[in-house]
């Protein structure tokens, strides 16, 4: 596999992960008048992202390449920001969806190198991602048009 390529399924793992992680975080903190709908898409969304964690790094695995593994390292090649214990209702959505924003950037990115290398499976793969993120995105910004 290409180098480069590797090193973007890697981010895109560690975004993957990281955002899971954040979203879950969001789904046990938030609170507020809209409390049931976005603990529900919340959690949808955490169980989603922590799914598609798997299918990235069996992605990785099948073109005899080794995953990042463990938080802090999942962390540390991560691009998404983490929650603080302060950030409270609206904060958190708009955390979410700038994970969201930023999974997707990375996501396009892999892509555009999957192109580069004829990598058709890997471009399939990112199609997928890509859509969950860009209904995610379409999802929490009509919410924060309430």
């Amino acid at each position: 596999m290409d180098k480069k390529l590797n090193k973007c399924l890697h981010t895109m793992l560690a975004n993957t992960y990281a955002l899971a992680g954040l979203t879950q975080a969001a789904h046990w903190n938030i609170v507020g008048d809209n409390f049931f709908q976005l603990h529900a898409a919340f959690g949808d969304q955490y169980a989603e992202l922590f799914d598609s964690g798997d299918v990235i790094a069996e992605h990785i695995r099948q073109n005899d390449e080794y995953t990042v593994g463990g938080l802090f390292q999942l962390a540390y090649e991560s691009e998404i920001e983490d929650a603080k214990p302060t950030d409270k209702g609206m904060d958190l959505v708009k955390l979410v969806l700038d994970g969201n924003e930023k999974a997707l950037k990375c996501i396009l990115e892999t892509q555009a190198e999957a192109t580069k290398c004829g990598d058709l499976e890997t471009q399939d793969l990112t199609i997928r991602r890509a859509l969950a993120h860009k209904k995610a995105i379409w999802m929490l910004k009509s919410f924060l048009k309430s």
